[in-house]
């Protein structure tokens, strides 16, 4: 029983930080937008346009 209990609070743990990860990024990167590719000297940067006019 003890056993089945850790996994059981791992699993709830990993949901919950992965739910609170994707709010996290959703805040930060809002509909509508994307991200865009740009090679400057030779490295790849990766830059987010928000389609929003606001």
């Amino acid at each position: 029983m003890p056993d089945d209990l850790g996994l059981l609070l791992q699993t709830v743990y990993a949901d919950l930080l992965d739910r609170v990860r994707a709010a996290a990024f959703a805040d930060s990167f809002p509909e509508p937008g994307g991200f865009t590719a740009k090679t400057v000297r030779g490295r790849r940067y990766w830059y987010f346009h928000s389609g929003s006019t606001s």
